[in-house]
């Protein structure tokens, strides 16, 4: 007698199982968490860099993290402990956001760039102020001679300074009874950057906030604290000329290690009462004049004459052989070694937002220009890390820290 299956299946019924057991293995498959982004943790120490001085109990540490639309993705807060440790566990690695860690300290952000920290602890420094501009010097200043307009006979000119705070203090300014200083919350000013009399179209380029700029007698100021360190300016004004000569005034309320003066070498003719023949320099595939002096000390007056610009009608010096504008003044500087900028030049009302943007895509192309060997490792790596800053420094703006940010 033959055993009777417990059960049977009609005929068929097996196909019609194993394709539910198919739509079931898969649904299980689907409801299966995909594997957690990584995380890491985030952790330094915040360390007074004034001499003497301690880090007081009790300050705020944030984290934020912006993506590369410049959208927020992380925001957090942690005070540091008795001994300034601070620590964000569990931070996603987002690939292409900038992590920035930063404190507020007497009213002035600090910060230092987490995103490629890796699991190292980080050091946080915070200083504190004077308003004695003592330790301001400035290693290299340098006038290049820009665009010329026959038309409106006005001649550019681009400043490059390399301003160091060699003190272990923030300086934060004062009034020095410049006008309306008694008026209440008007701000300490702190660079001043003299323009010669006639000046006009002043141009932040690198370095300058124009919301911290204010018009004071004899060119402008800014009020934004100054950290120790060393920090980029450059800006551009235009000045008027007459019989084909322009005179170009120089002169800075700190002591100049360097000071150049660069022109196109386009047959003018140069007369200045300190600067001396520096010969000539191969800048962006051109021929440029330099004058140059060393160990100014502080207010002294500097001028240099421009003999032969173009008049109207057009002399025997083409316009065009001294016509570099924009963003070319910015990368001759570059070529130069004599500063480092290269950032398109947004606008004052621009957006934060469109402000960020502009920098990713100036990293991008100088990412472009390094790849294609147009710029040598050093150069690349201190002009990227000062656009990165820029990033930074609006990251944090627009989240409503206050004043201007510093490396640490």
């Amino acid at each position: 007698m033959s055993r009777q299956p417990y059960f049977a299946l009609p005929a068929g019924a097996g196909r019609g199982i194993l394709a539910l057991l198919t739509v079931l293995l898969l649904s299980a498959a689907a409801a299966i968490p995909a594997a957690a982004a990584t995380t890491r943790t985030i952790q330094g120490t915040v360390v007074n860099g004034t001499a003497g001085a301690h880090v007081p109990a009790g300050l705020t540490v944030t984290l934020r993290a912006v993506g590369q639309d410049g959208k927020v993705l992380l925001d957090r807060s942690t005070t540091v402990d008795a001994a300034g440790r601070f620590s964000f566990a569990d931070v996603p690695d987002q690939a292409g956001a900038t992590d920035v860690v930063s404190v507020v300290y007497h009213g002035i952000p600090y910060l230092v760039d987490a995103s490629s920290a890796g699991t190292g602890p980080l050091t946080l420094r915070i200083y504190e102020t004077t308003t004695s501009d003592a330790a301001i010097r400035v290693d290299s200043a340098n006038w290049l001679l820009g665009e010329i307009d026959p038309s409106t006979q006005q001649a550019t000119l681009l400043v490059m300074l390399s301003i160091t705070n060699a003190g272990d203090r923030t300086y934060t300014g004062d009034l020095r009874g410049d006008p309306g200083a008694a008026v209440p919350g008007v701000q300490p000013r702190t660079l001043r950057l003299p323009l010669p009399q006639g000046a006009s179209d002043f141009q932040p380029q690198v370095g300058l906030d124009p919301a911290h700029l204010l018009p004071v007698a004899g060119g402008v100021a800014s009020t934004a604290p100054v950290l120790p360190g060393t920090h980029a300016v450059v800006y551009t004004y235009r000045v008027g000329y007459a019989d084909g000569v322009v005179e170009v005034q120089m002169s800075l309320p700190y002591p100049v290690t360097t000071m150049r003066f660069l022109a196109p070498d386009a047959g003018l003719e140069f007369r200045s009462d300190r600067l001396q023949d520096g010969g000539t320099v191969q800048l962006n595939g051109q021929t440029y004049r330099v004058l140059a002096v060393d160990h100014l000390a502080a207010n002294t007056p500097v001028t240099v004459d421009a003999i032969g610009l173009p008049s109207v009608p057009a002399n025997r010096l083409d316009p065009r052989a001294v016509q570099i504008g924009g963003i070319a003044l910015i990368l001759l500087a570059l070529a130069a070694g004599l500063l480092l900028g290269l950032r398109p030049r947004a606008a004052v009302a621009a957006s934060p937002a469109a402000q960020r943007r502009a920098l990713l895509e100036s990293l991008a192309r100088l990412d472009d220009l390094f790849a294609a060997g147009q710029i040598d490792a050093a150069s690349y790596q201190i002009e990227r890390a000062r656009q990165k800053r820029a990033l930074i420094d609006l990251i944090l703006g627009s989240q409503g820290v206050p004043g201007e940010s510093g490396a640490g």
